[in-house]
């Protein structure tokens, strides 16, 4: 048929106006429905055209010829022919409230849900009947050809009628729009689907809004899917939408409340830093400023709305694939521009996953609050579920109400909000965990269930990085992220408890096997098995009880759930005995994942394949925690920080300690004011939560307390081999001080810095300290010492939280540098590890423990690592190494000459005690020296001109404004051609003709933004 995209999109929203009044069986043409004002939602609320409609006036000769409607099943179709070629289009309504408003028709849900239950909808049905009423009608007085249109559910249908109209010799077209997949229903229908598919793929074209969530993530299409953009501003070929979603993951908890807007603008700042490099990695093109232009536009502001984003159908309406052609006169619209490759969003479940869980939330509460409230989270996928990509789509339950979810859908829902919460808790567990793996130097165990080759093409399987598997292998409760198999592969499973669903390692064959005494862990997966060969013939087949209480579990999307059809028995798969013997391999595969022993299984038809024990890489810190715990009104209101490893969150801690002294610890907490006891109260804390409280300290040797030893592996999940000694001793200090600090900030963050915290605003491009500082000033005038407390725990969590070298803390610090310079010294030292020189010359080196060196006097030298560190080389000629991270440098008025080697870094800073007018460059050989004139200090920037891994990135003056290393050259530049023209050194200049001066270096310093 001879019908553009827009022509058809116009026809898919007309399906959304009941016609039938108007339609009398006497061919109503579109032209008669225009020029009456037939047609619902035909003009906007200025008079003009509707977008969606731009083309239908191109199709006014057009007739109506019949339609159809269902009241029961909520199906609506019209036919309309050409007058001309005699073609009959078939356009059907989609879920209405897509068009009318935020009412879902609750038949549309229900089909929506039949759809993903793969049960045959009404809709469906009536949509068949539809077609073959009009086709006995008009087929036989013309040679007819048919195609068929619709939007969201109505799409769903008109892709259904390609399929089910379809004959070995004729496959009619389908063109929608944001189309739900009926491809579920079709291979629930047809077994040979699979084969056939390919077939349809140049007769059906879903056009898809690249910012839909609806038509973007449920399911594949019947034919080719072809996604659109609408915003000329960002190039979509160059938006890693990976990084997208990880950013939009971390801002949905802050819009939620789960997290502060400090703490959410720190990860997000993280994530940036750490993804930059990939984000425009190469041959993908990807690009930063797209990619962050994309989050931007999709997080919202501070006001914590998601601009356009995912928990909204906005970009689900017909209006959104149309924008204005600027080359013809008034509004004509014409399809936005396409997609030809781009990142999946449903490839990342992440993502998904959550905005889902989310939204089932936001309803559920909304509807019923105090039922929400008493349902506890639980792992358990409930019944009436929609998996695609990975992803598992909780949908209504078919109780004709829209948002109405069983007590199994929140369950659930609960279990992801919280699994990705604890997830970004654990993010920063890990920097701890670092450290404890060092002190060892050893792996993560591994464990080794069996695997057997189902397709006979070799055993896959994935890496610990490409999986998104949490499964508890070592049946400690808490399901650890692992790697794991491959989808086409399968694992030898026994449900035990008979609950319909692999628990963990314990219903696997593996090492972490309890064999039948209850007691013993089997050494391998093969030893567990051959204990239930009852008559001892080097085999497990029939005549073993056990054969037909064995399942393979093919986890066919990959997410470590036993979905229902993912267990399969053994006569199923035309498995007739498994071999007992076995070889010992010890292979590192692709995904970095050790094949152990391998051995044989056998089929009907004699045919032999592999069975191989596999030693799967995981990553205990990242854990989820599925235990079912009621959280008690006044506990709710205490503080709660999330666990990680072998440690569920504290308000679970709390209700579990029937002692309640955790409970009066948190109390205490919350009511201390002096911070060096609120940090020995978080040492006790820690202890209690982590259930290791009675440990003697010196239980493990004299070289680390063995109590925070304990404490450092429940929270990571892992033993630490031996006692410490003196080499491993720092790292374990390291460690736990940076777990420390995680649990400290957090709780202060939800304590005594709870108004201020969350007095931070956060609008994308930066933070502001605004209200905080009226806050920290009022406390001052009210108590000094009260008040300078307040701004040091404050900096304290700012820093934890990434911002110190914001610019909005540059402005923060040289506000109160202005009102005092020991407020300056309290803000660089509030929450950091301090190494303190002495008065004569030291050499000292930051090393895993510290973040700071103050030189103090004397001749010093000052090594960094690579974190971010901070060094201060006091009075005396000093060197200072910064290392690989991100470093400052603190130069105060007397210091003497520094030297300064720093070789890598993105975001180094030297940041002078001295007024920028006083502060001049110069190059010397291959070094930048910054000197201040009339005093003897200066600052010698070793190798300065030999690249730029050796330059600082920034120069911060007293009064906080800042001045960069390409503008540093610029100024260079502007100071020797003002000396050549005034024939006057520069430090003549300051003494005689300071106006100018201030005028040619301001120039070139910046004040600080946020």
């Amino acid at each position: 048929m001879n019908i553009t995209n827009e022509q058809y999109l116009a026809l898919s929203a007309l399906a959304y106006s009941d016609i039938s009044t108007y339609y009398n069986k006497k061919q109503t043409t579109i032209g008669y429905l225009i020029g009456n004002n037939r047609i619902k939602d035909y003009l906007g609320k200025d008079g003009s055209v509707s977008p969606e409609f731009s083309a239908l006036s191109t199709l006014k000769d057009w007739i109506i010829i019949d339609t159809y409607s269902n009241s029961s099943s909520g199906f609506y179709g019209i036919a309309i022919q050409d007058p001309a070629t005699k073609d009959i289009v078939f356009a059907y309504m989609g879920t209405q409230a897509d068009i009318l408003g935020n009412d879902f028709s609750p038949s549309d849900i229900f089909t929506d849900l039949q759809i993903g239950l793969r049960i045959l909808p009404q809709q469906f049905v009536d949509a068949v009947n539809f077609y073959h009423q009009v086709s006995q009608t008009y087929g036989s007085q013309y040679l007819v050809d048919y195609s068929f249109t619709g939007h969201s559910l109505g799409g769903a249908i008109a892709q259904f009628m390609t399929y089910s109209s379809s004959t070995d010799d004729k496959i009619y077209d389908s063109v929608t729009f944001n189309a739900v997949s009926p491809v579920p229903i079709i291979k629930s229908m047809d077994a040979d689907f699979n084969k056939k598919w390919s077939r349809f793929y140049n007769y059906s074209t879903d056009h898809v809004n690249s910012l839909d969530w609806v038509g973007m993530y449920y399911g594949a299409d019947l034919g080719k899917t072809i996604r659109h953009i609408n915003n000329t501003e960002i190039d979509y070929k160059r938006v890693n939408f990976e990084a997208v979603s990880k950013m939009l993951l971390i801002k949905l908890q802050v819009v939620k409340g789960i997290i502060s807007n400090a703490e959410g603008y720190k990860r997000i700042q993280d994530f940036i830093k750490n993804v930059d490099g990939s984000i425009s990695n190469g041959s993908d093109g990807y690009s930063v400023e797209d990619t962050l232009m994309f989050y931007r536009g999709q997080a919202g502001g501070a006001s914590g709305e998601l601009g356009g984003g995912f928990l909204d159908f906005s970009h689900h309406h017909l209006s959104q694939f149309l924008r204005d052609d600027p080359n013809k006169s008034g509004f004509q619209y014409a399809m936005t521009s396409t997609v030809d490759s781009q990142y999946e969003f449903a490839d990342n479940s992440d993502i998904l996953q959550f905005i889902n869980a989310l939204t089932v939330i936001e309803i559920a509460k909304a509807n019923d609050s105090a039922r929400f409230n008493k349902i506890m989270p639980s792992d358990t996928p409930p019944l009436g579920a929609y998996s695609s990509g990975g992803v598992l789509y909780i949908l209504p339950d078919g109780t004709y109400s829209w948002g109405t979810y069983s007590d199994a859908s929140i369950a659930y829902a609960k279990y992801i909000v919280q699994k990705y919460e604890r997830l970004l808790v654990s993010g920063e567990f890990m920097k701890s965990y670092v450290d404890m793996q060092k002190a060892q130097a050893e792996q993560n165990r591994r464990i080794d269930p069996l695997v057997f080759d189902l397709d006979g093409d070799g055993i896959t399987t994935v890496s610990i990085d490409d999986s998104n598997v949490f499964f508890d292998l070592d049946n400690n409760g808490f399901a650890e992220k692992t790697s794991w198999v491959g989808v086409k592969e399968g694992l030898l499973a026994y449900d035990k408890n008979g609950d319909g669903i692999i628990n963990g390692g314990n219903e696997l064959f593996g090492d972490r096997t309890l064999m039948k005494d209850s007691k013993t862990l089997a050494s391998s997966g093969f030893m567990a098995l051959a204990e239930y060969d009852n008559n001892k013939d080097g085999k497990i087949d029939s005549n073993d009880v056990i054969y037909t209480l064995l399942r393979i579990w093919q986890d066919s999307d990959g997410d470590g759930i036993a979905s229902a059809g993912e267990l399969k028995q053994l006569v199923d798969l035309g498995i007739v005995s498994i071999g007992l013997s076995y070889n010992n391999t010890g292979v590192t595969d692709g995904a970095n994942n050790i094949q152990v022993r391998t051995g044989t299984f056998t089929l009907a038809d004699g045919s032999t394949r592999m069975t191989g024990e596999y030693l799967l890489n995981r990553n205990p810190v990242y854990s989820v925690d599925s235990s079912q715990v009621e959280i008690s009104d006044d506990v709710a209101l205490l503080p709660n920080v999330q666990g990680a490893g072998n440690v569920g969150s504290l308000h679970k801690a709390i209700m579990q300690d029937k002692s309640s002294s955790l409970r009066g610890l948190v109390n205490q907490f919350i009511a201390e004011k002096d911070v060096a006891k609120r940090e020995a109260l978080v040492e006790d804390i820690l202890a209690r939560w982590a259930g290791v409280g009675s440990v003697d300290p010196k239980s493990r040797g004299d070289a680390f307390d063995a109590r925070k030893l304990a404490v450092l592996e429940k929270f990571f999940g892992a033993e630490f081999q031996g006692s410490p000694n003196a080499n491993s001793a720092p790292l374990l200090k390291s460690s736990y001080t940076k777990l420390f600090e995680v649990v400290y900030v957090s709780l202060i963050s939800q304590a005594q810095l709870k108004d201020i915290v969350n007095s931070v605003d956060d609008d994308n491009d930066g933070i502001s300290f605004e209200k905080a500082k009226q806050i920290i000033d009022d406390a001052i005038s009210r108590d000094s010492v009260a008040g300078v407390g307040l701004l040091s725990e404050f900096v304290r969590a700012m820093k934890y939280y990434g911002l110190k070298s914001s610019g909005e803390f540059i402005v923060l610090r040289s506000y109160y540098v202005g009102k005092s310079a020991e407020y300056g010294r309290i803000i660089d030292f509030a929450g950091e590890q301090v190494l303190r020189g002495t008065a004569s010359g030291d050499s000292l080196s930051v090393g895993s423990q510290y973040t700071l060196i103050d030189g103090d006097s004397g001749d010093d030298w000052l090594r960094g690592e690579s974190g971010n560190d901070t060094l201060i080389g006091g009075t005396g000629d000093d060197a200072l190494y910064g290392g690989k991270g991100d470093d400052l440098y603190i130069f105060n008025k007397g210091d003497g000459v520094d030297r300064i080697y720093d070789m890598n870094g993105l975001a180094d800073e030297v940041r002078l005690k001295h007024k920028l007018q006083d502060v001049i460059f110069e190059r010397r050989s291959d070094d930048l020296v910054v000197y201040m004139p009339g005093s003897l200090d200066s600052v010698v920037i070793d190798s300065w001109y030999r690249g730029d891994n050796y330059k600082i990135e920034t120069f911060t003056s007293e009064d906080g404004k800042f001045i960069t290393h390409t503008q540093i050259e610029s100024l260079i530049q502007a100071m020797s051609t003002f000396q050549k023209d005034t024939g006057m050194t520069w430090q003549q200049a300051l003494s005689s003709q300071p106006s100018q001066v201030e005028s040619i270096v301001t120039q070139y310093w910046t004040a600080p933004t946020a």
